[in-house]
């Protein structure tokens, strides 16, 4: 009885393992951006400015292994990336185990959109 239980407590367990990796990554994210102070890695981001085409993005990058990439837009915004919750987004994002970069939208900072950001 007693083997029977821990094999399928196994099973559930290795059936379950990337939904609970998705899970710890969502929860660790959500607790960063609610708490500044707190830092689920030891190691911050490495945060370096990069150029694509004509512009300049912000390229974030974790101090472990990626899992993934995402391109963060900083929308409708006077400060754009220069935004505080912005750069504390982009910072927890790639202690959360992502490449995220950040380009700089002159255009969306004056509140207007613009053909030539297509070509970014």
């Amino acid at each position: 009885m007693r083997r029977a239980f821990f094999l399928t407590a196994l099973a559930l367990l290795l059936v379950g393992a990337p939904r609970l990796s998705r899970l710890l990554t969502a929860s660790l994210l959500t607790l960063d951006l609610l708490a500044p102070a707190f830092s689920p890695s030891l190691q911050a981001p490495a945060v370096s400015e990069v150029s694509i085409g004509s512009g300049v993005a912000t390229l974030y990058r974790p101090s472990s292994l990626p899992c993934g990439g995402l391109v963060l837009v900083h929308g409708l915004s006077r400060q754009g990336q220069g935004h505080p919750f912005f750069q504390q987004m982009g910072r927890a994002l790639a202690r959360s185990g992502f490449v995220v970069l950040a380009p700089d939208f002159p255009s969306l900072r004056a509140f207007h959109l613009a053909e030539s950001d297509v070509g970014l």
